[in-house]
């Protein structure tokens, strides 16, 4: 059968039953997060008010060459990785990548996500074998762009969405 209702269920009923035991308690979010269910609040701003915040006259540009080595390694670090990840991918999926593609589009969102001051990004298995069972084709573009949606419209609402999931949910998601 399809995974799709499964997963459904595994991921949003755990949530509504959190909710709807914490209003059974009446409980309000604030006592909840007191309580240690929710992380600590994060502010809510317009996305483009954040950029105000960055001042590159502050920069040591001395300890950017001081940490070039350690940079160069992590470059080769993260490469290794990647090519290790795609090969587990292939395995998988049993689909062939092309590899020197694959390195030129990660290398494109990691420069983006630099730029943009977010953490490095990189495939993942268990979600390329998650997406091929759920959608069952391999060259599908839709799950891609829901999740790009989903993001942008999450990061240009400037709604902080982590403020209403609780801990255990979001340690479900790693």
């Amino acid at each position: 059968g399809s995974p799709i209702p499964v997963f459904i269920i595994f991921l949003f009923c755990p949530l509504a039953l959190f909710y709807i035991v914490l209003a059974g308690m009446d409980m309000s979010l604030d006592e909840a997060r007191h309580s240690g269910w929710f992380m600590e609040k994060y502010g809510e701003a317009a996305f483009y008010k954040k950029w105000n915040a960055v001042s590159f006259s502050m920069t040591n540009t001395s300890a950017l060459s001081s940490a070039m080595p350690t940079m160069i390694t992590t470059w080769i670090i993260t490469t290794i990785d990647l090519l290790l990840k795609m090969a587990g991918i292939r395995r998988v999926t049993e689909i062939e990548l092309d590899y020197d593609q694959e390195i030129k589009s990660t290398g494109f969102m990691n420069l983006l996500s630099g730029i943009c001051f977010s953490s490095p990004c990189y495939p993942q298995m268990k979600w390329s074998a998650l997406n091929l069972s759920i959608i069952r084709n391999a060259v599908d573009r839709m799950p891609g762009l829901i999740t790009t949606f989903f993001n942008a419209a999450l990061y240009f609402s400037s709604f902080a969405l982590v403020n209403y999931l609780p801990r255990f949910f979001l340690s479900g998601l790693l």
